[in-house]
């Protein structure tokens, strides 16, 4: 709101006071983020704007379906919607075979946590899918967070965690 607007908006107020009856104002603000533009935008789903290049490392955990755990970096490129919208996808590609780049689609969303969003995403290659899930939160100018996944291929289902920062 304008200040004129403001100043009207308490003259109206005031009157209605005058004559006694009550007034139930509720306000609600917004605090302006940074956004990946280097523009200012509003808090909302702008703030998740999580675009860019990561490198993470992820670990498999030893089960009966997970013959062979491994631990493997890997490199992430993510895209996303226009106006930081909720449609995010990408590539993944392990350090052991540079070669194989997976393609992801998925989503983000604001987090409960301050200057935290939700991803999820989906790889979608039929001999190896791989779901993924989790938190990424916003410190010094870049993302950086962590959570789960599950890789199924012919003969093995594996899970495991993941890490990964912003470069």
């Amino acid at each position: 709101m304008k200040i004129k607007e403001i100043r009207a908006l308490l003259e109206v107020l005031a009157v209605i006071a005058a004559l006694g009856l009550g007034v139930c104002l509720v306000l609600e603000a917004t605090p302006p983020v940074k956004a990946a533009s280097g523009g200012i935008s509003q808090s909302g789903p702008s703030s998740c704007c999580i675009a860019g290049s990561y490198k993470g490392k992820r670990t498999d955990t030893a089960s009966a379906t997970c013959p062979e755990p491994t631990t493997e970096e890997f490199s992430m490129e993510i895209s996303q919607a226009a106006g930081c919208g909720a449609g995010i996808w990408g590539t993944v590609v392990g350090a052991s075979d540079p070669t194989h780049i997976q393609k992801f689609t998925g989503s983000v969303s604001r987090a409960p946590r301050r200057a935290c969003c939700n991803i999820s995403g989906k790889t979608g290659e039929p001999a190896e899918v791989t779901e993924f899930q989790g938190t990424l939160c916003r410190k010094a100018g870049k993302w950086s967070g962590s959570g789960t996944y599950k890789t199924t291929r012919e003969g093995a289902v594996c899970s495991g965690t993941w890490t990964m920062s912003q470069i």
